[in-house]
């Protein structure tokens, strides 16, 4: 599986945000916290993520903040005990200076370093957290990956079993280096380093495809980025007449 065809099967961007969603704008990026509005949540406007540098080292990589939003069971918001956590994607900053006029470009195809963090908003079992991030990566990994990424997938899961229970305020950061590497903090603290470019791929898809976890994060994190990069509303409707046609291509059998 090669990264053009997870391009070619993201959904069209979105040319406006929800109004629950947070894009970040750029005179926020730099000064303030961002909060999300459902959950409460805050997020610093840079990220000092571990990431993995080396099959045997990790450093930390200055990433900056592009959006926010919050998951939520059913998709419903309204309820507080339907919203599960809240998160927020971070990006290295060089991308700015780069060819790269789409989220989907930077990430599947270009590759710069992203991180996800999750702040958990509800007290949750870690059995049932990591059942559901099994089932949700599972969905979309592509048949010829199937046998890569199972084992590194229970790497992942295991890891979050092991932490008994997920409480409000608990941090996970997912973070992709420019390698394909998945590096994995629970509260700051290194709990997996998987060596697997199809995984990372798979939960990038997740959140960042065209059948997103969450939706509102998912608008939000392009609403950011077209901030980020300064991309106008046109530029946007352009790239995502590209996609569908892409997307139509890609179902026609090779």
């Amino acid at each position: 599986m090669v990264w053009g065809r997870w391009v070619r099967r993201a959904a069209a961007v979105a040319v406006g945000a929800a109004s629950s969603s947070v894009g970040v704008a750029a005179e926020q990026r730099t000064r303030e916290p961002v909060v999300e509005p459902w959950t409460g949540a805050t997020f610093s406007p840079t990220c000092s993520c571990w990431a993995v540098r080396t099959p045997t080292a990790c450093s930390r990589s200055n990433l900056v903040l592009v959006g926010v939003g919050a998951r939520c069971m059913l998709d419903n918001c309204v309820l507080p005990i339907m919203r599960a956590y809240s998160l927020a994607l971070y990006i290295d900053a060089g991308v700015v200076a780069s060819e790269a006029r789409t989220l989907e470009q930077a990430v599947f195809l270009d590759r710069w370093p992203v991180a996800l963090k999750i702040v958990v908003n509800r007290t949750v079992s870690a059995d049932h957290f990591s059942g559901g991030f099994r089932r949700s990566i599972s969905k979309r990994v592509a048949a010829d990956d199937d046998a890569d990424v199972r084992g590194h997938l229970e790497v992942v899961v295991d890891a979050f079993k092991r932490r008994g229970m997920f409480l409000p305020g608990d941090e996970i950061v997912l973070t992709w280096s420019d390698d394909g590497a998945l590096l994995v903090t629970i509260s700051g603290e290194v709990v997996a380093d998987v060596q697997c470019e199809a995984l990372g791929r798979a939960v990038l898809h997740a959140y960042l495809g065209g059948n997103p976890i969450s939706r509102r994060a998912k608008d939000s994190f392009e609403s950011g980025w077209r901030d980020l990069i300064g991309a106008s509303v046109d530029q946007v409707a352009v790239h995502a007449d590209v996609s569908v046609q892409a997307k139509r291509e890609d179902a026609v059998p090779a």
